[in-house]
């Protein structure tokens, strides 16, 4: 069953113009450097823990996902509540640097199957996350069993997270606005000591040659 007809709601790139994927990407981020993230460096590892941390970021992984997949940006809301689940069902489970790929690609893979009516096979999506089919396909039925095989989620559920990254989304935009508003602050700031340190040297030249 598609993610349209289950929730009756119109897919969020025809609501409100939110930057999901940006905003999604910043959340986790977010996660991976919270002082319960810092905190767990020495902890057990999970499944989803790669050898190394990927060079890929957050945010190009995603989008990434985003042009591969096939799916709408309410998959990716979706996978974030799983994500969300996880961490409220097993408070042990740490979000870090090392699991956050393997964990959000997972998520998705599932928000997919759920949610959309078609989609690709797993060869496909271990492809685009550049991760083992074998490997994925282990990842997949780890979630499954994180989840307690809770996958259904309530329309109320759905836009509640919805309403809080649109939320998150806004102060993105305040932020990004207000750090716009600094630079060129500091640049015009910049230029007027730049403008009085050549006039001040024209006095200058202009004594010396007195």
């Amino acid at each position: 069953v598609s993610t349209q007809s289950t929730w009756g709601y119109k897919d969020m790139q025809g609501q409100q113009q939110v930057r999901v994927i940006e905003t999604v990407a910043q959340i986790l981020e977010s996660m991976t450097t919270s002082p319960k993230a810092r905190s767990s460096r020495h902890a057990m590892k999970s499944a989803f823990d790669s050898k190394r941390i990927p060079a890929i970021t957050i945010l190009n992984y995603l989008a990434r996902l985003k042009e591969h997949s096939g799916c709408g940006d309410s998959c990716f809301v979706v996978a974030l509540i799983y994500i969300d689940r996880v961490i409220q069902s097993d408070k042990s489970f740490k979000i870090t640097k090392l699991n956050i790929h393997r964990l959000y690609l997972t998520s998705l893979l599932l928000a997919i199957k759920f949610s959309e009516d078609q989609y690709f096979n797993n060869e496909h999506y271990s492809a685009i996350g550049g991760i083992d089919l074998f490997e994925l396909n282990s990842l997949e039925h780890e979630l499954i069993g994180l989840l307690n095989f809770k996958l259904f989620i309530l329309d109320s559920s759905f836009l509640q997270y919805h309403a809080a990254i649109s939320e998150y989304y806004a102060e993105l935009v305040s932020k990004e606005k207000k750090d716009a508003e600094s630079k060129e602050s500091r640049e015009h700031k910049t230029n007027s000591d730049t403008d009085t340190s050549a006039e001040v040297d024209e006095v200058a030249v202009g004594f010396a040659s007195a």
